[in-house]
Parts: structure tokens; C-alpha cells; sequence
């Protein structure tokens, strides 16, 4: 996608949260920083997708393993001067999710209600 001349990329995984991802979040911001891009929006496989992190793992420490792929772009982002957006396609929850969520504030992007 471009914007008044910016290029952006809005769906991409990342090996930490997707398990189709080649290459981690920070490898991906400096690939995409080389070809030009002004930005892109990490759009890991939520619950339910082709997900990398571990499904029996708890709620909680599902979402902290899911959210690494996006907080190792946006550090890597910041540092090469490239805007790096949380995406979450929310298919659904598993059943046990808390209706209120405690997740690190990186990761805010996600509802905290279901």
C-alpha cells in the first residue's frame, strides 16, 4: 500500500508469532527498511491460525510469546527509522481467555475484553 508517497507493507509475519514466518520481527523491519518501505503492520496468526506460540501455554503467557515477533520489529524499527503497527486478525479467543486481560503494554494494541 502506498500513502502520499510512502510505502507500506500491511500484513506481515513474522517466526516468532507465525509458524509460516521465516524471518524474525527485527530481521523483517531491516529487510523491509533496505527495499524502501516507510512501514509495515505485523499481522501474526492469532489463537486459532497457523500460530508459533504454544497453544497450551496460559492465556497470558500465550499473549507475551505471541506479541515477540511484533516487539522485536518495533525496537528494530525505531532504531532504523521505520514505523512498525501492531495488527491482530481476532478470530477468536479460546474459551478460557479472561474476560480482562493483564498483558505487557506493548502489546495494549490487543482488547482487553473478548
Amino acid at each position: 500500500m502506498q500513502i502520499n508517497g510512502y510505502l507500506y507493507d500491511t500484513h506481515v509475519h513474522t517466526s516468532e508469532g507465525s509458524a509460516c514466518g521465516q524471518n524474525t520481527g527485527a530481521e523483517m523491519a531491516r529487510a523491509y527498511q533496505k527495499a524502501g518501505y516507510a512501514g509495515i503492520v505485523v499481522t501474526d496468526h492469532f489463537f486459532y491460525g497457523n500460530t508459533a506460540a504454544d497453544r497450551s501455554l496460559p492465556w497470558k503467557d500465550w499473549v507475551e510469546q505471541f506479541c515477540k515477533g511484533y516487539e522485536h520489529a518495533k525496537e528494530e524499527g525505531d532504531k532504523i527509522g521505520l514505523q512498525v503497527f501492531f495488527g491482530c486478525p481476532l478470530c477468536g479467543a479460546p474459551d478460557d481467555a479472561p474476560g480482562s486481560l493483564l498483558i505487557r503494554p506493548t502489546c495494549t494494541h490487543i482488547p482487553t475484553r473478548w
